[in-house]
């Protein structure tokens, strides 16, 4: 007996909804213009305690005006990258939600204004994300009065607003802040770019005092000393992650102390820390056994073998036997004999970046694919030794990978993951950028074995062609993001127009796309793209016309893409000629349905 959705009863549908509002937040206001009864339903407040709606460009104060007006439980709201809320929605969600626990207002036009009115209503804060555009918009004062008045608050983030600015700003630490939250409950604490007004800011005169912190980031922090983290770490004997990356003050005096009166460490990123060496890894691999994430990406000096090398690797390799990720990018004093030591020591290991190690070859990767059989990430960009053999062995071995980042390995060839073709592999993440000799062939064995692909990168495989994009259309329906651009002098004249429409109705889910360089691209077949992908935000693309002194090109394809969008914002990229005509690269940046 088959059963109309509508004759279930309310309980059931609203179970429904409540799966599919967990999954996107979009998906309520979607079910709200079916008909009267789901809007009815879709405005049940049970389904509205977590509002969720980031990187929306649209969303304002009306909006959320309208969303409130039905909301009266909400206990998370996340609006991460919406560029229009400011301090007035922010005193919307004052009013409309006492009750409130997390806030995410990253890359938001919000000052020390708007988060007052949040502290001073939501007293049940438990967690706030905020970030700044410049010294006066978001100051210590604020997160103070965060922490002064909500007694549950356990985290908080601060982080600098993308921009394109010249200089960087910062956040000023202020020794009130720092005095608060040494008496509060708060266990992560996160600023990027921070700043100090002297060494002494962490010193109390009450040595007894301790830090509930288990998570620390001071990432950027340019005036981060090897004092102050000793002043710091010597209180905080609970921390289990540490982020100090690109802190050019510290060297290996600052962990070692931090390791002595750290021993439960289990994540440490030292990213960019140019003075720190052997000493410091093998110090936190003796003295934190549980550690699990390390990352010591660019800690180089212009040495001939770098800071870090196998020495360091090798310890941590011996005692740290639960690391599960491991970044050593362009630490070019890691080899195969560190790399082959964590694979048969680590078998946690699940993320390896072992990119720009040109050290590095089929050697150690054949080790990890024989051990790591939790393996869901590897990057192996510009690694020159490893070939088709090793990544090969990764495909067939590593059953749980789903990331895989190979850009400008100019000796991979004859790449078809070699697996049972019964066999379904979960990869979600490829970037062949540059691998020059990859083919068609490569692609149908690929997208054969991955069908959940969501992510392929194929810019400047100048021998991709058509035929190498219908295997993708046929086989990567999830496809989100697509790049066949060619850069440069590189141009393609391999794709056409019927194997990139082929993938416009077959990969209805792109958000971006990018054919830069593919001249033989027509309007016509934009205007499919167009049409089929509701989700496309960004359409990078190369044309060829007569000069026209009434409409410019840019014009014409802002005129094109507003037939199916609402807006439609074009950046030229580059102009030449081309056998005498006009030659231009438009990035169109437009508005889309959230996927």
């Amino acid at each position: 007996m088959t059963i109309h959705i509508n004759e279930l009863p309310d309980t059931v549908l609203l179970g429904i909804f409540s799966l599919l509002a967990s999954q996107r937040t979009y998906n309520l206001c979607r079910m709200r213009l079916i008909c009267r009864r789901w809007r009815d339903l879709a405005t049940d407040s049970s389904l509205w305690r977590t509002i969720s709606f980031p990187n929306n460009k649209r969303l304002n104060i009306e909006v959320l005006k309208n969303i409130f007006s039905w909301c009266t439980n909400v206990k998370e709201v996340d609006l991460t990258h919406c560029s229009l809320v400011d301090d007035g929605c922010l005193e919307i969600i004052a009013e409309n939600c006492p009750t409130l626990r997390v806030l995410k207002v990253r890359n938001c036009k919000v000052t020390d204004f708007g988060l007052e009115k949040i502290s001073s209503s939501c007293r049940n804060l438990e967690s706030f994300t905020i970030s700044y555009h410049d010294s006066q918009s978001i100051t210590s004062e604020a997160v103070n009065e965060f922490i002064t008045k909500c007694p549950e608050l356990k985290e908080i983030r601060i982080f600098e607003e993308e921009q394109d600015e010249e200089y960087e700003n910062t956040f000023e630490i202020s020794p009130e802040l720092i005095r608060n939250l040494m008496s509060s409950t708060v266990k992560i604490f996160h600023c990027e770019n921070a700043s100090f007004l002297s060494e002494d800011i962490f010193r109390v005169s009450n040595t007894n005092v301790s830090l509930r912190l288990q998570e620390l980031g001071l990432p950027n922090c340019l005036d981060l000393t090897n004092t102050m983290m000793y002043s710091l770490t010597n209180r905080c004997s609970s921390l289990k992650v540490l982020d100090v990356s690109h802190c050019p003050g510290l060297n290996d005096s600052g962990i070692i102390a931090l390791t002595e009166f750290c021993p439960l460490l289990e994540h440490v990123n030292v990213m960019a820390c140019q003075c720190i060496t052997d000493i410091a890894i093998e110090s936190i691999a003796r003295h934190c056994p549980n550690l699990r994430f390390l990352c010591v990406a660019g800690c180089e000096l212009p040495k001939p073998m770098g800071n870090i090398t196998d020495v360091a690797i090798q310890t941590v390799a011996d005692l740290c036997t639960k690391l599960e990720d491991l970044n050593v990018k362009w630490c070019q004093g890691v080899t195969d004999i560190g790399i082959s030591a964590i694979a048969t020591s680590c078998p946690h290991l699940s993320h390896l970046n072992v990119s720009g190690c040109l050290a590095i070859s089929d050697v150690s990767i054949l080790v990890v694919a024989a051990h790591c059989k939790n393996l869901k990430s590897l990057d192996v960009t510009e690694c020159l030794r490893i070939t088709s053999i090793g990544i090969n062995s990764i495909a067939q071995n590593c059953m749980k990978l789903c990331h895989l980042d190979m850009q400008v390995c100019s000796y991979m060839c004859n790449l078809d993951f070699r697996c049972n073709a019964t066999v379904s592999l979960p990869l979600r993440h490829i970037d062949l950028s540059y691998c020059t000799k990859i083919t068609d062939e490569c692609l149908k064995h690929i997208t054969w074995l991955c069908h959940n692909l969501t992510f392929i990168s194929l810019a400047g495989c100048h021998r991709i062609t058509s035929t190498g994009m219908k295997f993708i259309a046929q086989n990567c329906h999830e496809l989100q993001y697509l790049d066949i651009s060619y850069r440069g002098l590189q141009s393609s004249i391999h794709l056409t127009d019927e194997s990139i429409v082929l993938l416009g109705q077959n990969c209805r889910h792109l958000a971006y796309l990018d054919l830069i360089g593919c001249w033989n691209v027509t309007k016509e077949c934009v205007r499919i793209i167009l049409e089929c992908c509701k989700y496309l935000s960004q359409l990078n693309i190369s044309q060829i016309c007569e000069p026209d002194a009434v409409c410019t090109q840019g014009q014409r394809l802002r005129n094109m893409v507003l037939q199916y969008r609402s807006s439609c914002d074009p950046v030229r990229v580059s102009k030449t000629t081309r056998n005498g005509k006009l030659a231009e690269s438009f990035i169109l940046y437009m508005s889309a349905l959230n996927l």
